[in-house]
């Protein structure tokens, strides 16, 4: 699927991942004010607990690039490990029809287990602006010694402010599955969004 100006355009799990392209709300969402968790010039960071006892995150950035040249970046899914936090392996299983579906392992220390997960994405490009929610596979069974993770979804909106600077606005709300302490949990929900943002701008302004 290509948008006018010839790039293919894709979800990102972050990645990703927003579920419904009309609606800008966390699938499980509890508390309505967000709390900052982060302010920096170009990255803010912004949490609130959901009806599932986790947090959700809400990001917004700032990058001095194209949109076609941000679209064509987070579509190269094999090179996810390069830049999502802790992404392990990353592999397209799907994109057509303005749907992508992709597979990624996510690293967990010993003696926790890794976790996957099959995401289904969604997305459209006009009038400079792009526009993607995700979700996991529910279905997904999974490989062996791995944890799947069943209960996510992501939103992006992402606008070209001026030639080369777009402005995105990010929300992710997930369950990473299994037994684990606090402060992992904390790291798979709030650090590795905010990691896989400041990959994702230095990657894109260095370029």
């Amino acid at each position: 699927m290509k948008y006018k100006m010839g790039v293919k355009a894709s979800g990102f799990l972050l990645v990703s991942l927003f579920i419904i392209l009309t609606s800008f709300a966390p699938e499980h969402s509890f508390e309505d004010t967000w709390a900052t968790v982060r302010n920096t010039e170009a990255i803010q960071v912004f949490a609130k607990k959901n009806s599932i006892g986790f947090k959700d995150i809400r990001i917004e950035a700032s990058i001095q690039v194209p949109l076609s040249d941000f679209i064509q970046f987070i579509n190269d899914v094999k090179k996810y490990p390069q830049w999502v936090f802790k992404c392990n392996d990353a592999r397209q299983l799907l994109d057509r029809d303005s749907v992508l579906q992709y597979w990624i392992v996510s690293d967990f220390p010993f003696p926790f287990r890794d976790r996957e997960i099959k995401v289904i994405s969604n997305f459209a490009v006009e009038n400079n602006t792009f526009r993607s929610v995700s979700r996991a596979d529910s279905s997904f069974e999974g490989g062996p010694g791995r944890i799947v993770i069943r209960d996510f979804s992501s939103q992006w909106l992402v606008k070209e402010l001026n030639p080369g600077e777009i402005k995105i606005e990010y929300e992710v709300s997930t369950n990473p599955g299994g037994s684990i302490p606090a402060w992992l949990a904390n790291m798979a929900v709030d650090i590795g969004p905010y990691k896989t943002m400041v990959n994702l701008k230095n990657a894109l302004e260095g370029r």
